[in-house]
């Protein structure tokens, strides 16, 4: 059986093999940071979601201006809404791996490991 109250070894990599890999907050997770682990996912969701509904609607307005006789729009101008969702999705993505990263380091150091 699992034993979440157990302290294992953080692994500066694993955790930012799982944050890049798997999903964001999984490397929180890892180091059994449950807020931190919850909100990274639930934030990266949220971006992603929004980055995904504002690319889709640009795509389906440069199809459509493609495939009809309205005024043609260039694929830049019809994604050009997904812009800062994309970019703060990005910015997540990142944050996720080095929070991971350093606080496997800070924890190692606590416990007196070389990390």
């Amino acid at each position: 059986m699992l034993n979440l109250k157990t302290p294992r070894k953080p692994s500066p990599g694993l955790g930012l093999l799982l944050s890049l890999a798997v999903y964001p907050g999984s490397g929180q997770a890892m180091n059994q940071r449950w807020g931190k682990a919850v909100a990274f996912a639930v934030v990266f969701t949220a971006a992603l979601g929004s980055l995904l509904y504002t690319g889709g609607l640009g795509l389906w307005r440069f199809y459509e201006a493609l495939t009809s006789l309205v005024e043609p729009v260039s694929l830049f101008e019809a994604l050009r809404p997904a812009l800062w969702p994309a970019i703060a999705t990005f910015i997540l993505y990142a944050l996720a791996a080095l929070d991971t990263w350093i606080e496997a380091r800070r924890l190692a150091r606590e416990r007196g490991e070389e990390p």
